[in-house]
């Protein structure tokens, strides 16, 4: 019975058209792209067939504060970068965005760790991602 993953993104504030999403953009992370999307199973036999927890509704919004507050945070450091080196070259302002990009990658990645916790997510295969047990 139905083995489509549901997709429940982390920030669904960040998916919706607004500065939040404006800014996102600016910095080169698409809120409807993978980091902001967590996958769950539609039910246990999936589940147990990717070894990845099923879905919850429950979970639609769990972290959409927190994760509105951090990317606040993130938003505010680009904007202060741009106002504070408006001469920056191409490549700084390359390795700034880049340098958020992965601040916000290794915050995903433990907020990961936490959902899927000592979990294996087959799913991962189909991003090329490493299918290991999350710690």
């Amino acid at each position: 019975n139905g083995g489509r993953l549901i997709a429940v993104p982390l920030c669904p504030s960040a998916c919706e058209r607004g500065p939040l999403a404006e800014r996102l953009l600016d910095i080169g992370l698409d809120p409807f792209a993978r980091w902001n999307m967590m996958y769950y199973a539609p039910n246990d036999q999936i589940a147990d067939q990717l070894d990845t927890e099923v879905y919850d509704p429950d979970f639609d919004n769990d972290f959409d504060a927190a994760m509105i507050a951090f990317l606040g945070k993130v938003c505010a450091s680009w904007e202060t970068f741009q106002r504070e080196e408006p001469d920056a070259s191409i490549v700084q302002i390359i390795t700034y965005r880049e340098a958020l990009q992965t601040t916000v990658f290794q915050q995903i990645e433990e907020i990961e760790k936490m959902i899927y916790a000592g979990l294996t997510n087959y799913w991962r295969e189909f991003f090329g991602e490493k299918t290991s047990a999350a710690a």
